[in-house]
């Protein structure tokens, strides 16, 4: 009767479990978060629009013209692709995603908005592209759940 049940198999799924599944859990969360930049928005909120892109300005009176239809988080991609390298940990026990602060200054500035500029004057508005969301943890519990009915087969 042991024998129907196979619990070494079982037991063979589960510590495979551990060493995949939260690489994919990180990646679903890696990739959402990257894709804010490709939707200027974050858990279904459009970014604020900046003035460089809003005709009439003085922004954009004297803005460049490929920085008039440019991505708004996005002039040298830098802070895009920080992000998109940003998984650091991805074991059973956690998971840890790192934007180097000393590299992209102004990546916590962006997320969480504040003052920024020479001598700090100028207020940048809450633009976030990482954070957590209903719709973000809905994909990890897919993925988590999807995971442990795969245990059993």
């Amino acid at each position: 009767m042991a024998s129907d049940f196979n619990f070494d198999r079982v037991l063979q799924n589960f510590n495979r479990l551990k060493k995949t599944m939260p690489i994919k859990v990180a990646n679903v969360t890696k990739n959402y978060f990257v894709k804010s930049f490709t939707d200027q928005s974050f858990d279904g909120q459009a970014w604020q629009e900046v003035q460089r892109r809003i005709s009439g300005t003085k922004a954009n009176k004297y803005a460049k013209p490929a920085s008039k239809t440019r991505s708004i988080l996005v002039q040298s991609g830098k802070l895009r692709r920080a992000v998109s390298t940003s998984l650091r940990l991805a074991t059973f026990d956690k998971i840890q995603f790192l934007i180097d602060g000393g590299s992209i200054p102004y990546a916590s500035v962006h997320n969480d908005g504040g003052r920024a500029g020479r001598g700090a004057g100028f207020q940048m508005p809450k633009r976030r592209f990482i954070g957590d969301t209903k719709e973000l943890r809905k994909k990890q519990v897919d993925i988590i759940v999807k995971e442990i009915d795969d245990i059993w087969k």
